[in-house]
């Protein structure tokens, strides 16, 4: 386990559960139609004004 925890956020506010891996959350996102995945490059991308925003678990 990291120590981390990872959600989707839009504008700053939550829009996911806190998950225990970034792919998780962004599992999330592509889910709520806030990401994008890109085949030839091999990536997701967020919409703007999404972000993963990552805490230390505890905080």
């Amino acid at each position: 386990m990291s120590g981390q925890r990872y959600r989707i956020t839009v504008f700053g506010e939550p829009r996911s559960t806190w998950r225990c891996s970034a792919g998780e959350a962004i599992d999330d996102a592509a889910r709520m139609a806030l990401a994008s995945y890109d085949e030839e490059a091999g990536e997701n991308y967020l919409a703007v004004p999404v972000a993963l925003e990552a805490s230390a678990i505890g905080s």
